[in-house]
């Protein structure tokens, strides 16, 4: 029998550059949204703070930003221990940014939150989450797993 992966018997079937791969992406997204969510949540609007929209939605886009934040670095520690639900949270966290994304693309197209370099390069790095959440969706429900 082939084997196919980096570890096989009781460990999901993985390879170490995925688990790497996506632990980088976990820590960074701890960082990034955790200091996005956190001036969000605390912002004032204002010609010096927020833009007006992102103040009017900061209830719903800062505590989700920071919900992000925690379920990309738990879920960076479940794959980076071969564990099942690594996957399957980091997966939920790409949700997640799909929705903030889509958020984003939605008031940048429509013209009220102009930010740089416009719409497209938001809406791409949207697809690629989506792309990447079913990619570990599956990964967490199918195959050689715990």
């Amino acid at each position: 029998r082939p084997r196919k992966g980096v570890v096989d018997g009781e460990f999901p079937d993985v390879s170490a550059a995925l688990i790497f791969t996506f632990f980088g992406v976990g820590v960074l997204k701890l960082l990034l949204c955790t200091a996005l969510g956190i001036q969000i949540v605390m912002g004032q609007g204002g010609p010096k703070g927020l833009h007006p929209t992102t103040f009017d939605w900061k209830w719903a886009v800062g505590p989700t930003l920071l919900l992000d934040a925690f379920l990309a670095a738990i879920g960076a520690i479940g794959l980076f221990y071969l564990r099942r639900y690594g996957a399957a949270v980091m997966s939920l966290s790409l949700v997640l940014d799909v929705l903030l994304l889509s958020w984003l693309v939605m008031y940048n197209t429509w013209g009220t939150l102009n930010i740089w370099p416009g719409s497209g390069p938001y809406f791409f790095l949207a697809c690629l989450c989506a792309i990447f959440s079913v990619e570990l969706m599956v990964k967490a429900f199918k195959g050689n797993m715990l």
